[in-house]
């Protein structure tokens, strides 16, 4: 049998406020209590793999913040070519520009939808 590398997180520890308190109901919270959620490698297609994906990013991003927790969204440098060894900066995005970008990112899955829905019923 083919082994498989994945991305293993949790999304709650992940989406937690720094400042929120992990007791609950007056019983502490265990981070083993938490879903784990795996993203298998996608051998038959590595443009389209989540792991490879991450893996270019991570060797596009500085080197000492590769292992930090508290960082994941980086700032692009200004101007980088394909071949550049470095792509983001050491500074990570602010909440409000990754909200900005998910917007524009559903609203353009939503047009696309939208348009394919229409597709449809001019075939049917």
């Amino acid at each position: 049998m083919e082994s498989k590398a994945c991305l293993r997180y949790q999304v709650s520890s992940l989406c937690r406020d720094d400042s929120e308190d992990k007791i609950t109901t007056g019983k502490r919270k265990h981070e083993d209590d938490e879903p784990v959620f795996e993203q298998i490698e996608n051998t038959s297609d590595p443009a389209r793999c989540p792991v490879k994906m991450f893996e270019c990013y991570l060797s596009k991003s500085p080197q000492n913040l590769n292992q930090r927790m508290d960082i994941f969204y980086l700032q692009p440098e200004c101007s980088v070519s394909a071949e550049s060894p470095i792509w983001y900066t050491a500074t990570s995005l602010d909440r409000n520009t990754l909200e900005n970008m998910l917007v524009r990112v559903l609203l353009v899955k939503d047009i696309y939808d939208k348009d394919n829905y229409e597709l449809d019923e001019d075939i049917d």
